[in-house]
């Protein structure tokens, strides 16, 4: 039986204090770490909705647009966008308190709330949308303030209601009213806390007269649904034309466009997959410790608290299979009320040791259990501040966007994805730059290629007006003249950068290196140089000519390399200038120093390339010079050092890798943290001769990475500096490490071993761990190439479910691929392609291993045999 012990007023003054600590500590937590500025894709739009008191896509979010509206008009910060995000950071901070106060009436413990306030506040998502424009953390909000007021209510079968009960019963109406208004997915564990709510007090039902509270309370939640018409009558931004309808109406607040994705993946195909997910879901946003309390937690309501685990676990299980079976590219985000839960599961072993008739006996335990949770949670939340602290460092949206805007053409039409299409309009509506451009959003239509439907927008624009477009697709550019502008293309123009740097220099006599953009002075390993190179051919081109733009060390070493650009004899016209936008990303091992970025063509020519040289006879020419600095944070490993020391006075040894990808050979990464002073350690193995580690000098504070190649048996593997000695943990079979752009690494790869007959299919599972926190879209590609033909498979990481946008440094995620081989394949070896790509631009993520320099925007993982049966 679910009982609610008398609370002494010493423990309700603990528990209320408790509370407002949660918030404040949390609040700090959030600010501290909030996104500064403007935001991309729907963040971006309810920035915009909030500032302009507009009408956000369906459902709406009314009382979330309300909210926003009034704290966009706070007296505080830097503008909308930024008070906009504070309002996410205050809700995220009020449901922290509210997961609290649950978790201490669930467990009858201040530390269980403690350990329930820290489980949820420090999980990645959570934490991700409560420092930024967001309808999710109302959405825990709402969850949060139900079950508080579940908790709260009436002991099952007492004999008459209390003024206490009355108070919870109107809470708990007037949120969860609110919060299906809000947003319908609250439904799902609304039907448990319906049922608890019955279970709890069954003559609630058939006692009328208690009812009409209750109603009132609901109310609140059915008018700001009034928001919608009265604003869509009054011309506000983004809202439908139809919305003032009766029809239009209900189409919106029901979200009824989106009614074919409901349960989409509750198929016998598309099922188990999905649920493969949940692992990854989870594992995401909290620790194995914090899950496996969960899990403990669960199991030990079942044995004691039976009303509790239907609530608490009816609602997490029909929330998650409702959620993964959803066919929408946030399932990480959908989830939220989930967490909730699971949270408040990670501090219920705790309610088992409260209400046990040994409590003298069990006490010390309980206090170990507590302590125990607490760490876990404290461990989670400082494991993913650092992500946190990058991410409220950068203005990434606004640097990416803006100078797009103020370089368009004038009078020009921007075709835009939603996800820069809504910081543009923020720009355009709240900050009034450039309101001669037409931004428009290209929407996808449902059973068509999507580069087919921006073909049919870019001849819907009138003939003479300029056409700046966001996202890059082959067809495209096999139609117009595609030049950079900014992370966008301008069509069938030529827009050279402002300052233009001159080369001068030609190569081959028929490539005129003209000049470049301002170019870069700084970087580090593992981050983006970008290039703008103007050339033009000086005479017809004698067959296909490649250009490239390399990083080069001090000793002749390649050390990063951006895409090559190819253009065929019939693709340009002799003096015809064209744009080249180069995406160089030095190697995470290039160590801090002096580097030089160069610039070259080739042709192929049979058995390989020439390269087209100056008139002095050089390879390349020399664009500028480039200083590295050390990485201001380590990248992810499989195996940190949780308390790394410097050693003998030298650089401290934070993380070890091990990477197999090359056949008979073992790959050690080293990550350091400076500041070092030079020299060399040694790495160490059984039958191994010392191999000498250069250390690199480094003034400053940062991190770098060193290599060392080795035979692939050796296990006892061991690390000797300045007089000391780290072991090493050991290498797996089957390990990777395999950075792809510096942001993501393969970490494993599973596939069915075999041969595959023609038409067949090939299963790959890749495991990615983020380097960094992810500040764009990325895709994967899975690719298998074989005699004449090929298959191909590409999309968001997870069946769509986890866009890298929402991973932060050590997100591990497994994609699954499905390939097909040809049914008149003809027998014969294929080789397995892996990479990774930006997805409105397309440019990849290049391979940061000199030892896949001839296939560097995609990785050679495996063979596979193909033979009829």
């Amino acid at each position: 039986m679910v009982s609610r012990p008398s609370l002494g007023p010493v423990r309700k003054t603990a528990g209320r204090l408790g509370a407002v600590v949660a918030f404040v500590l949390a609040l700090v937590l959030y600010v501290a770490t909030l996104l500064p500025d403007v935001l991309p894709a729907d963040a971006g739009e309810f920035q915009l909705v909030a500032a302009t008191a507009g009408v956000a896509h369906p459902p709406g979010y009314p009382f979330y647009s309300i909210l926003g509206w009034l704290a966009a008009r706070l007296p505080l910060g830097s503008g909308p966008a930024w008070r906009v995000n504070l309002l996410s950071a205050v809700v995220g901070a009020a449901t922290a308190a509210l997961v609290f106060d649950a978790g201490r009436r669930m467990s009858r413990s201040v530390a269980g709330g403690a350990v329930a306030a820290v489980a949820l506040g420090s999980a990645t998502t959570f934490w991700a949308t409560a420092t930024q424009a967001s309808i999710r953390p109302l959405v825990a909000f709402f969850t949060a303030l139900c079950l508080d007021s579940l908790f709260a209510y009436r002991r099952p079968f007492a004999p008459r209601s209390s003024p206490v009960d009355d108070r919870a019963l109107v809470v708990f109406v007037a949120g969860f009213s609110l919060g299906l208004t809000h947003h319908p997915s609250l439904a799902f564990p609304g039907l448990f806390f319906l049922t608890y709510l019955i279970w709890a007090d069954p003559r609630l039902v058939i006692t009328p007269r208690r009812w009409w509270k209750p109603l009132l309370a609901a109310l609140p939640g059915l008018l700001v649904l009034l928001y919608l018409p009265i604003r869509a009558a009054a011309g506000a931004p983004l809202a439908p034309a139809d919305l003032t309808t009766w029809e239009g109406f209900w189409e919106h607040v029901l979200a009824r466009g989106f009614r074919g994705d409901m349960f989409a993946f509750a198929t016998r195909e598309a099922l188990p997959a999905r649920l493969a997910l949940l692992p990854d879901l989870l594992r995401l946003q909290f620790n194995p410790l914090l899950l496996l309390a969960a899990g403990l937690g669960a199991l030990t309501l079942l044995w004691k608290e039976r009303r509790l685990a239907l609530l608490l676990i009816g609602g997490f299980v029909l929330h998650t299979f409702v959620t993964l079976t959803y066919r929408a590219p946030q399932t990480v985000e959908y989830e939220m009320p989930a967490y909730v839960i699971l949270a408040l599961l990670a501090a219920a072993p705790l309610n088992v040791l409260a209400s046990s008739t040994k409590k003298h006996l069990l006490r010390p335990l309980r206090l170990c259990g507590a302590l125990l949770l607490l760490a876990a949670g404290l461990s989670n939340l400082l494991a993913h501040l650092p992500s946190f602290v990058a991410l409220s460092r950068t203005e990434d949206t606004r640097a990416t966007v803006e100078p797009v805007l103020r370089a368009a053409p004038r009078d020009g039409v921007v075709l835009a994805d939603w996800h820069w299409a809504t910081p543009m309009w923020y720009l355009q509506q709240v900050e009034g730059l450039r309101p001669d451009l037409e931004v428009q959003y290209v929407y996808p239509i449902p059973g068509q290629d999507y580069g087919a439907v921006w073909q049919e927008r870019m001849a819907e624009v009138p003939p003479g007006r300029a056409v700046v477009v966001t996202h890059w697709f082959p067809q495209l550019e096999a139609d117009y003249v595609l030049s950079p502008l900014g992370m966008a293309f301008v069509v069938d123009r030529v827009v050279e950068p402002t300052s233009l740097h001159p080369v001068g220099v030609t190569l081959g006599g028929e490539i005129a290196l003209v000049g470049t953009g301002e170019q870069p002075t700084e970087g580090r390993p593992g981050l983006p140089l970008e290039v703008t190179l103007v050339w033009e051919p000086t005479g017809p081109l004698d067959g296909p000519v490649s250009l490239f733009v390399h990083l080069m060390g001090p000793d002749g070493r390649l050390w990063g390399q951006g895409r090559d650009r190819t253009y065929g004899p019939d693709s340009v016209s002799v003096g015809e200038r064209r744009v080249e936008r180069f995406t160089i990303v030095p190697y995470l091992h290039a160590p801090p120093g002096q580097y030089t970025l160069v610039a070259g063509a080739y042709r192929p020519v049979e058995g390989g390339w020439e390269r087209l040289r100056t008139a002095e006879g050089a390879e390349w020419v020399v664009l500028g010079d480039v200083r590295l600095g050390p990485m201001e944070s380590p990248p992810a490993s499989r195996h940190p050092f949780l308390w790394p020391r410097p050693l003998g006075g030298r650089p401290a040894l934070v993380g070890v890798d091990y990477d197999r990808s090359v056949p008979y050979q073992l790959r050690v990464y080293l990550h350091w943290r400076g500041p070092s002073r030079g020299g060399q350690a040694a790495l160490l193995g059984p039958n191994l001769p010392e191999q000498a580690i250069h250390l690199p000098e480094v003034d400053e504070p940062g991190y770098f990475t060193t290599v060392v190649d080795v035979p692939p048996d050796l296990r006892d593997l061991e690390v000797r500096i300045g007089g000391r000695t780290v072991h090493l943990p050991a290498p797996g079979t089957e390990d990777r490490y395999v950075p792809f752009g510096g942001e993501i690494s393969l970490v494993g790869l599973e596939m069915e071993e075999g041969p595959r007959p023609p038409g067949s299919s090939v299963e790959v599972r890749a495991s990615f761990l983020a380097l960094r926190p992810l500040l764009h879209d990325r895709h994967v590609t899975v690719r298998l190439i074989g005699e004449g033909w090929w298959s191909q498979n590409d999309g968001t990481p997870a069946l769509g479910a986890i866009p890298t946008l929402k991973w932060i440094a050590g997100s591990l995620v497994t994609d699954r691929r499905v390939l097909t081989v040809p049914p008149d394949a003809p027998d014969g070896e294929a080789v397995l392609y892996l990479g990774w790509y930006d997805g409105f631009s397309g440019e990849p993520l290049t391979v940061l291993d000199e030892r896949f320099v001839e296939t560097a925007e995609a990785l050679p993982v495996s063979r596979v045999s193909v033979a009829s049966r």
